[in-house]
């Protein structure tokens, strides 16, 4: 186990580490990394191979960044909050979410009528609650279980 004195020292073992899986995986990744609020964000700069390292609905990125962090545990000795971006793939992903849930927001308000958004993992349906909260007369809430998960949004009672 090897103990870190500086913040220094800590993102340049985690962007070692980064710079060797993609190395390995036959990939020239421009990466970088940063800490903010104790989160590692690692960016890798948009290339010809974006694409296949996000996956169908950002699959294949959250995996990248799972193995990260099983990686880095084992070389730094402590658990490391990852956030792995590969072209912006995060912020076009907020704020196409954001766009459906305002969408879904004003069906709501036109028809009055429950609105259901499907086939959102976790962190996409986080994306729109906390969108959604911001509304205050609209409760949105995950219903069901497993693959057959969806949000609803309602009006307020």
């Amino acid at each position: 186990m090897v103990s870190y004195t500086s913040m220094e020292a800590k993102l340049t073992q985690i962007k070692s580490a980064v710079d060797e899986l993609f190395s390995l995986l036959g990939i020239d990744a421009q990466t970088s990394v940063e800490e903010v609020d104790g989160y590692y964000h690692v960016t890798i700069a948009e290339n010809e191979t974006s694409g296949l390292l996000i996956g169908k609905q950002g699959d294949t990125l959250y995996s990248i960044q799972l193995i990260l962090s099983f990686v880095l545990k084992n070389k730094i000795g402590e658990e490391v909050k990852l956030v792995l971006d590969i072209g912006d793939y995060r912020e076009k992903q907020k704020s196409y979410l954001e766009n459906l849930a305002e969408k879904a927001y004003q069906h709501l308000l036109e028809t009055g009528q429950p609105q259901y958004l499907y086939n959102l993992n976790p962190s996409q349906r986080r994306v729109v609650h906390t969108y959604l909260a911001e509304k205050g007369d609209v409760v949105s809430e995950s219903e069901g279980e497993g693959e057959e998960r969806q949000l609803v949004i309602k009006k307020k009672a």
